[in-house]
C-alpha cells in the first residue's frame, strides 16, 4: 500500500536525475532522428489509484516525452469506487489541454479488456502500456521508439526504477557492470509475474550491454 500522506505532499512536477546507464547514453547517437520516430500514446489502467500517484505518473510522461512524439495519454478507469477518482479527477486533467483523455468502465472488466479499451482510444502509431504508479525519467521513450522505427515487429520493455512506497524516492541501481539490470520478466506456473536474473550464458553473450536484444 502507498503512503498516501507522503504522496499527497510530494510535488506532482518533480525533477529526477538522469538515471540512464553509461551504455544507454552512449547508444543515443545511434538512434534515428526524433522526426523519424513513430508517435506514441501512453495508456494507464487504474482502479482506485491514489490520485496524487496517478497524476504524478501523467506529469512525468508529459515532462520527459518530446512534445512532437506524444499524441495522447489515455487513462482507463476500470470501475473505481474511490471518490477522488471521480469528479475531482475529471477536473484535475483539464489543465493538460486535452492531451489526457479519461475513459471509464461502468463495470470492472479486468486488465486486458481495459488495455484494449485504451488502445482503441489511442491515436499514436505506438501504444505504450504503463502502470499507473510510475515516474518516467529523462530519455525513457527514445530507445523504445528507435527500436520500433528500425523493426516494427519489435516489442520493447524499458527498465523501470522502483518507487519506495513509503518515502516515494526513486530507486535504481545505475551501475554499469556486467550484471547491472541483468533481469528478465516472466511468469511462474501460478501466473504470478516475477523478475528473474538472466542466465550466466546470456550475461556473457551481452558482454555487459543489457540494452541488447
Amino acid at each position: 500500500m502507498f503512503n498516501t500522506w507522503q504522496s499527497d505532499r510530494t510535488p506532482l512536477n518533480r525533477a529526477h536525475p538522469d538515471m540512464r546507464t553509461r551504455r544507454c547514453k552512449a547508444r543515443a547517437p545511434t538512434y534515428v532522428p526524433v522526426s523519424s520516430m513513430p508517435t506514441v500514446s501512453v495508456v494507464f489502467i487504474f482502479v482506485d489509484e491514489c490520485l496524487s500517484v496517478l497524476l504524478r505518473s501523467v506529469v512525468s510522461i508529459i515532462n520527459t516525452t518530446p512534445a512532437e512524439l506524444l499524441k495522447d495519454i489515455i487513462l482507463v478507469d476500470d470501475a473505481s469506487q474511490k471518490v477522488e477518482n471521480g469528479a475531482r479527477l475529471d477536473e484535475e486533467i483539464l489543465v493538460f489541454d486535452g492531451i489526457v483523455k479519461l475513459v471509464r468502465h461502468q463495470e470492472r472488466s479486468g486488465l486486458m479488456i481495459a488495455r484494449t479499451t485504451g488502445a482503441q482510444h489511442a491515436t499514436g502509431e505506438v501504444v505504450v502500456f504503463l502502470d499507473s504508479h510510475i515516474e518516467a525519467t529523462e530519455g525513457w521513450v527514445e530507445p523504445i521508439l528507435d527500436r520500433i522505427a528500425k523493426n516494427k515487429k519489435t516489442v520493447v520493455q524499458p527498465n523501470i526504477p522502483a518507487i519506495d512506497f513509503n518515502s516515494f524516492d526513486l530507486i535504481m541501481d545505475v551501475e554499469d557492470g556486467p550484471s547491472a539490470h541483468a533481469v528478465m520478466g516472466g511468469f511462474s506456473w501460478d501466473m504470478v509475474f516475477r523478475w528473474k536474473s538472466l542466465p550466466e550464458r546470456e550475461v556473457r553473450r551481452r558482454r555487459g550491454d543489457n540494452s541488447m536484444e
